[in-house]
């Protein structure tokens, strides 16, 4: 049986990652118009949905963006609102980035409804339970921010790989009479390790045919999900300005994605994660 598919789209800045605070002054300002567009074209021409994980501070400069896309048939979630990881952030502050990002999203639309939840970074912690009691208090169906791998940075090895009903005690465990779920993102376990399926960093280094055999491999397992930034989609990334660390990591074979992109949604069909969620439990 082939299982769907979900293409998640983290709509942040440049400026809200790393890249930050070596950019030169026009990345500053939202350089991310002309990639929508053309996404937006993309994703009408190959009959594709996907889910768009808005970051709260880049609401006002896409207002008809976002727009746009709900009315396109497009997934509106959450990426918070500063990009802080959430580990930095108390309870409080937590709630006070959900309530702020659900009140500018109204003003845009009062009927776009906000579902999903994704963390900057994937920055959720084992003794971090509070955020899913927040989500649910706030009226979120699910979560996709556990990455089941080990990496410096973000990643929860052993966690999870397919999307699950969580419980409410224990966010890795599952409760099948839950209402709230977990769409983890995907990896695959090849000898023992497990590999990270077509997602920012990891679609850009591997080569085509290791994706589409890492995507197509675990699509017979189950609900897969793919991500990227708009920034990677970028025709004029600013790669030289960076220190090595993220030339290595940001700027590693950007070039390459939009045509990466282009094939994958020429090639499979992609629904928001919402959707797959709502027909597949």
């Amino acid at each position: 049986m082939r299982h769907p598919l979900a293409l998640t789209i983290d709509f942040e800045e440049l400026r809200n990652t790393w890249a930050g605070p070596y950019l030169p002054k026009k990345y500053h300002d939202p350089v991310c118009r002309d990639i929508l567009k053309w996404l937006i074209t993309k994703l009408k021409s190959t009959n594709n949905h996907a889910t768009f994980f808005v970051l709260g501070d880049v609401i006002k400069d896409y207002r008809n963006e976002i727009g746009d896309l709900s009315k396109l048939g497009h997934e509106i979630g959450c990426h918070a609102y500063s990009h802080t990881a959430l580990y930095r952030l108390t309870p409080e502050k937590f709630r006070d980035e959900i309530e702020k990002f659900k009140k500018e999203i109204s003003e845009i639309n009062e009927s776009i409804e906000i579902r999903g939840f994704r963390a900057p970074t994937f920055s959720i912690q084992k003794d971090m339970n509070w955020v899913f009691k927040i989500l649910k208090e706030q009226g979120f169906k699910y979560d996709s921010s556990i990455f089941p791998i080990r990496n410096p940075v973000y990643g929860i090895p052993g966690a999870r790989s397919l999307p699950y009903r969580m419980d409410a005690i224990d966010f890795l465990k599952e409760d099948t009479g839950s209402e709230f779920f977990e769409f983890p993102l995907s990896t695959l376990s090849v000898l023992g390790f497990r590999i990270p399926v077509g997602g920012g960093i990891y679609f850009r280094a591997f080569p085509e045919f290791l994706n589409n055999f890492l995507i197509r491999k675990s699509l017979d397992k189950g609900p897969v999900s793919i991500y990227l930034h708009p920034w990677e989609l970028l025709e004029d990334f600013p790669k030289d300005v960076l220190p090595l660390r993220l030339r290595l990591t940001m700027g590693l074979n950007i070039n390459k994605s939009r045509n990466r992109l282009q094939k994958l949604l020429e090639k499979f069909q992609f629904l928001t994660m919402f959707d797959i969620l709502n027909s597949n439990f």
